[in-house]
């Protein structure tokens, strides 16, 4: 019996009328195996390895965890693990990164510097003129922003310089010397030059403030007295600064072009404080320190005056021995006795000298001061012959 062939239905497949038949793609041509071997060999280049699937829980060089996160990914992180609380949520985008704190505007912080503490704005004599004469042309930004950096401390260095005055220099110059910290790394280098008194007429000066008792006692006693500005000017040689002085300002900040800039003022405002606090420091803007000023015209004094108080007498004149060859014979004999002795003549005594001579009392009262001290004076020098008397 001859076997039946039974075809397997075929599939209906529909063909739109607008479709175009697909291409069939041409199948590339066969290269063999060792003809690609060869070139590859040629070429001197290796085969490419095969591709590897990325591993979703692997992490890329470099990405290492933050500090405060935790090291496993999220594939990696198993179910009972709970996520860390700064870790964005699965429908959440990362965090941005914190922005750097800028810095703050304004100069530089220093340590252990020069600050002014001065809360009065009136200044007494000699440092108001000074500070007038130094601040007249500033800008009112300078002097708001200077007296700013005095008080923060950012002057560094301050220093008055005088001038040797023994070396006879035509036209001696006082330097006030600071360094002020500003914004920049390094701290600007400003002065101050003012005209100096020469040798000669310091010693002019000295001479006159000695003939005045006065001037010695208040000088001595740290004050300045105005009428001695009187007495300089009567010489030709002005304590304060004149109009025409000359004073030269220097910063090496570039706002000290047109101007006296903030570190000028800063300096200033220091220097100003410096002589309320000491008025005898206008000696040194003038070339000679205060205490060498008052050194000579203690000197000055005592010449003027013969070594004592004129009140008392003058000075016994002693007259001069013999030289020292003439008395090796006599040296081992004795000498006269007391009673042998010369004594000078005392010379009268006058009552309250000193009172008389510095005048009358600038404190005014019901009573005045200079009498109230005279009697004063008067009891105790009697309280004082009677003890010698009972003894």
């Amino acid at each position: 019996m001859a076997e039946s062939k039974i075809k397997p239905p075929r599939s209906i497949v529909k063909v739109r009328p607008d479709a175009r038949p697909a291409e069939e793609p041409q199948a590339a041509p066969a290269t063999p195996r060792s003809a690609e071997s060869a070139e590859t060999k040629d070429r001197g280049e290796s085969a490419a390895p095969p591709p590897t699937t990325p591993d979703p829980g692997a992490r890329e060089p470099g990405t290492e965890p933050r500090a405060g996160q935790t090291g496993a990914t999220p594939a990696e992180r198993s179910p009972e693990e709970p996520a860390p609380a700064d870790a964005p949520g699965p429908d959440e985008a990362p965090a941005a990164p914190t922005p750097r704190r800028r810095r703050r505007e304004g100069p530089r912080r220093v340590r252990n510097g020069i600050k002014y503490r001065r809360k009065e704005a009136h200044f007494p004599f000699p440092a108001g003129r000074w500070k007038d004469a130094l601040l007249s042309d500033a800008a009112e930004a300078a002097l708001i922003a200077g007296e700013d950096y005095a008080r923060q401390g950012q002057v560094t260095s301050f220093a008055i310089i005088v001038p040797d005055l023994a070396l006879d220099a035509p036209q001696p110059r006082v330097t006030v010397q600071a360094t002020v910290q500003g914004s920049a790394p390094r701290p600007y280098a400003t002065s101050i030059e003012i005209a100096s008194w020469t040798r000669a007429q310091w010693e002019r000066a000295v001479e006159a403030m000695a003939r005045e008792a006065i001037y010695s006692a208040k000088l001595l006693a740290g004050e300045l007295p105005a009428a001695v500005e009187e007495l300089c000017a009567s010489l030709g040689a002005s304590l304060l600064p004149r109009d025409d002085e000359g004073i030269v300002r220097r910063c090496t900040c570039p706002e000290a072009e047109s101007q006296p800039c903030k570190h000028l003022v800063a300096i200033a405002l220091l220097l100003a404080e410096r002589l309320a606090d000491a008025p005898l420091a206008a000696f040194n803007l003038r070339g000679l320190p205060h205490e060498t000023a008052l050194a000579r015209l203690h000197e000055a004094r005592a010449l003027h005056t013969h070594g004592h108080s004129a009140a008392h007498g003058a000075a016994a004149q002693h007259s001069a021995g013999r030289p020292f060859e003439a008395c090796l014979v006599d040296f081992w004999r004795p000498g006269p006795q007391l009673s042998e002795l010369e004594r000078p003549e005392s010379a009268e005594h006058v009552p309250h000298a000193l009172l008389r001579r510095l005048g009358p009392s600038p404190f005014p009262g019901r009573f005045p001061l200079v009498g109230l001290l005279a009697s004063i004076y008067d009891s105790v020098r009697e309280e004082a012959r009677r003890i010698r008397g009972d003894l």
